[in-house]
């Protein structure tokens, strides 16, 4: 039999696979930087790339489709500045923050809505692209006049982000937190609504879940009086806190890691947990340090997790490091969660925080399993891990170490046996493997996609795991047979 290795070379299977997002048509030549900021449960990938458009280069928002939907054919990455009909802004900088995944009540037909923002910021237009159902991007809803950017979308298509106002004593120029509904037309009716300051703050709004009240999460940090008014920060020792909204008016304050320092609300998910980060002054100076917040129970906040310091295997003391996303619990009795962000000092690397079933939190560096592809020098490393859905697939920023420096790259993290990058481990990927049964795949330029265990084949250990990933989602795994005795297994049992 053709390329059968010796099992003593094998390695053991890692959880992931690193895809890279492909550049739309308008990408540019030479060094070409992408970021991907969100994705959905369908594995639709948004961010921002550099591209071209009537001879203008600039950041493009862009949306990365892994299946036929929309009326664009098979996977497909398009830049959505091309949808303009206006020159001015198709030369515009413009970026996608966020996805979500609702269905159109009249027409039953699936679709999203995109929220992110046309124009640099500051100084920009917050937008929501959608398409019309059943195929194409030709619908933008443009957030009010004001400078606005759209941060986040939930499913019933109501966006929030933060927008320009006028201080009642110190003028224009001042930001608030809103949420934006609009009318499904041709036209839509937009009605933007500040979410409201008071004792002389400002605020933002991060990220908005789909719960009934439609929790809304974010920062507010106040303004002096006339005639400096300027925001107070004094390094670790601010009042800029982490902030939350079940409505509009004064927000509700998130306890930081140490009182009277800065706190930060990046996002929360449908039972209102959050994650975000806190400073903490330490003798090597005041560094970010990731957090999580467990739902809020009565009229208070409950203290923050110290995910830098607190979880199994703990980053460094001098690092910094940020949670950015979570997904729901794996179920309603079990506390299986898990929280995605980046170790941002001294380097960058993408970093996944998990807790277990019977409460205690572990940190994996997801570099530490992704395929490697097989190589002593990893196709990717995971620099920023932006977004984590309920399937465990996760928005990343990729860095390319083959090339001789850091470049970002805008990817996606999916299952490893997930050959086709669709969101689904299934026949389909099977068939993909069968294509490179029995062949050797040592010594070629690029080894064999399908040679999980990188023992120099594609042979029946990776036909097996095709079989045992099959019931991919991680979710879906733990929750059959791993949960109480494995909690959230990194690498599924042999």
């Amino acid at each position: 039999m053709l390329g059968v290795a010796d099992s003593a070379s094998a390695q053991s299977v890692p959880t992931y696979r690193a895809h890279a997002i492909p550049k739309p048509s308008t990408s540019t030549s030479g060094t070409i930087v992408s970021r991907a900021f969100a994705l959905n449960d369908d594995c639709e990938v948004v961010g921002e790339v550099t591209a071209t458009l009537d001879g203008v280069t600039a950041k493009h928002a862009f949306p990365w489709v892994p299946i036929t939907r929309y009326g664009l054919t098979g996977q497909t990455t398009k830049d959505l500045n091309e949808y303009f009909t206006l020159t001015a802004d198709k030369r515009k900088e413009s970026a996608a923050l966020d996805i979500n995944a609702k269905i159109d009540p009249g027409s039953q037909q699936y679709y999203v809505q995109i929220a992110g923002r046309l124009g640099a910021s500051p100084g920009s237009d917050g937008q929501v692209w959608q398409p019309n159902p059943p195929s194409g991007f030709p619908l933008f809803i443009k957030l009010g006049g004001e400078t606005i950017i759209a941060n986040a979308i939930n499913n019933a298509g109501v966006a929030a982000g933060q927008m320009t106002f006028t201080h009642p004593d110190c003028g224009a120029g001042f930001d608030d937190g809103f949420i934006a509904t609009w009318t499904q037309t041709s036209t839509p009716a937009v009605t933007v609504t500040p979410l409201g300051f008071a004792n002389d703050l400002e605020t933002d709004a991060q990220d908005i879940n789909n719960n009934s009240t439609a929790r809304t999460i974010g920062r507010r940090y106040p303004v002096t009086n006339p005639p400096t008014c300027s925001i107070i920060r004094t390094p670790c020792q601010s009042t800029l806190d982490g902030a939350e909204w079940t409505g509009t008016g004064s927000p509700a304050v998130m306890t930081p890691l140490v009182t009277g320092t800065e706190d930060y609300a990046l996002g929360n998910n449908d039972v209102n947990n959050s994650v975000g980060y806190s400073l903490k002054s330490l003798a090597t100076g005041c560094l970010d340090q990731a957090v999580f917040r467990e739902t809020a129970t009565g009229t208070g906040l409950n203290a923050p997790v110290n995910l830098h310091a607190d979880a199994d295997s703990p980053l460094a003391t001098n690092a910094e490091s940020r949670a950015e996303a979570l997904n729901e619990p794996l179920d309603s009795e079990s506390q299986c969660i898990q929280v995605v962000g980046s170790q941002q000092v001294p380097a960058f690397r993408g970093q996944l925080w998990q807790r277990e079933a019977d409460g205690d939190w572990t940190r994996t560096d997801l570099n530490d399993v992704v395929w490697s592809g097989c190589r002593a020098t990893p196709l990717y490393t995971v620099r920023e891990a932006k977004d984590i859905n309920e399937d465990g697939e996760i928005a990343v920023i990729l860095d390319d170490p083959n090339i001789g420096g850091l470049l970002e790259i805008a990817g996606i993290l999916v299952s490893v046996a997930d050959l086709t990058t669709d969101g689904q481990v299934d026949g389909a990927d099977s068939g993909q493997l069968l294509l490179q049964y029995n062949i050797c795949c040592s010594g070629t330029p690029t080894p064999c996609t399908a040679d999980f265990n990188c023992s120099g084949a594609v042979d029946g250990e990776d036909l097996e795991t095709i079989s045992k990933r099959s019931r991919w989602p991680m979710m879906a795994v733990v929750k059959d047979d791993h949960k109480e005795s494995h909690g959230w297994p990194m690498r599924l049992e042999d």
